[in-house]
């Protein structure tokens, strides 16, 4: 497992991680501050990863899974990444075997919600939470 951090100064403000797995890089999460966001730090730290991949001798870097035409997977066609159509897998706990779509729905309102709660608040439910979502 690689992780990797993008400081400004003496504070970070991105990081990363992803896995080596045969032959490849997968990047499995990565995120910034916003308040951050004109830096584009998210942009230095995929560089860096990609030149680590590169430098390694690994065959291939895998930009990982989002969802078709969200914020995240526009961030990793501007790379040139290439989709490739994997499926996603739910066992539905009732009766809708749809597939759960980060944008839409109760899925949508857990994200919207957390982020307006104090962090002392998030850091202390936030364990006993994570453990219900499938």
């Amino acid at each position: 497992i690689w992780f990797g951090c993008a400081w400004h100064g003496d504070e970070p403000i991105a990081g990363g991680c992803g896995f080596v797995w045969n032959g490849e890089f997968e990047m499995t999460w990565a995120s910034s501050l916003r308040v951050h966001n004109s830096l584009a730090p998210n942009m230095l730290l995929y560089w860096r990863f990609i030149e680590t991949a590169a430098e390694r001798g690994l065959e291939t870097f895998n930009f990982g899974r989002c969802t078709p035409g969200g914020g995240t997977h526009r961030f990793k066609l501007q790379w040139g990444g290439r989709d490739e159509i994997l499926w996603w897998y739910h066992r539905p706990s009732d009766a809708d075997a749809s597939t759960p779509n980060p944008d839409r729905g109760a899925l949508a309102l857990g994200p919207k919600v957390w982020r307006k709660l104090p962090l002392p608040l998030a850091n202390a439910v936030g364990p006993r939470i994570v453990r219900l979502i499938p």
